[in-house]
């Protein structure tokens, strides 16, 4: 049965269904996008760090996360391994890869300088994103990777955390350019994106305009308004 409209949730699905014969005009773009309460989160970094029991004199860098292979938490620990000190890394979430993660940051004698999470309550999500500094997303370089686009680092931008990821398309889109880019798998790129991310001071306002124009009742009358026109062309065809 052919499909009178197509719902994809990015342009790299798009331009896949495109290829493979389905028409430009049946296909809508619906990406993921930011909550409008993330836009007047208060809580402050220190207070945020506090909570999450890291220290607030350190420069917190990490992610909140599915903890699986795919996400290339290990260079994030590895790249860890590489920076001063002064640097801690912060993973928050549960998942089948946490425990040889650990193992890494224990072969590297990195245990005191990384604060495991593990899984928290979704109703306190922001409270975490809060506590880092810069938020990483290492993604590896896979095909789930390089096409499916995550929402995470859209939250982080709408909350003008610096975002620095992995140099593929998916994130590239999902970002719109308004991260730093490093090449995967590296973690030497990655420290040294780090450090510059710090050093430059990034302005982050325009990855914050970005995400406040993807928010989900702008993509809900998006698809609402795409599935009235396809139901209209329905009836037109068949009359």
């Amino acid at each position: 049965m052919r499909a009178t409209g197509v719902v994809v949730l990015s342009e790299i699905a798009r331009d896949s269904l495109i290829a493979r014969g389905v028409g430009p005009e049946k296909i809508l773009v619906a990406p993921n996008a930011a909550d409008e309460a993330i836009f007047s989160y208060e809580l402050s970094a220190e207070e945020a760090k506090r909570r999450a029991g890291v220290d607030p004199e350190k420069i917190t860098i990490g992610t909140v996360t599915s903890v699986v292979h795919y996400e290339g938490l290990e260079t994030l620990i590895r790249a860890l391994a590489l920076l001063p000190p002064t640097y801690q890394a912060l993973i928050v979430g549960d998942g089948d890869d946490l425990n040889r993660l650990k193992e890494v940051a224990e072969e590297l004698d990195l245990l005191s300088r990384i604060h495991f999470a593990g899984k928290q309550p979704q109703a306190q999500a922001l409270q975490w994103y809060r506590a880092l500094d810069i938020f990483v997303v290492p993604r590896k370089d896979l095909p789930v990777c390089r096409t499916v686009t995550p929402i995470k680092p859209l939250a982080a931008l709408a909350l003008e955390i610096p975002v620095i990821a992995s140099d593929l398309p998916a994130l590239r889109e999902v970002t719109g350019g308004h991260a730093t880019y490093f090449a995967a798998d590296n973690s030497d790129e990655l420290a040294s994106a780090i450090i510059n991310c710090r050093a430059t001071s990034k302005d982050v306002s325009n990855g914050k305009a970005w995400a406040q124009n993807r928010t989900w009742p702008r993509i809900a009358a998006d698809i609402v308004d795409f599935y009235r026109k396809a139901a209209g062309n329905l009836e037109s065809e068949s009359l």
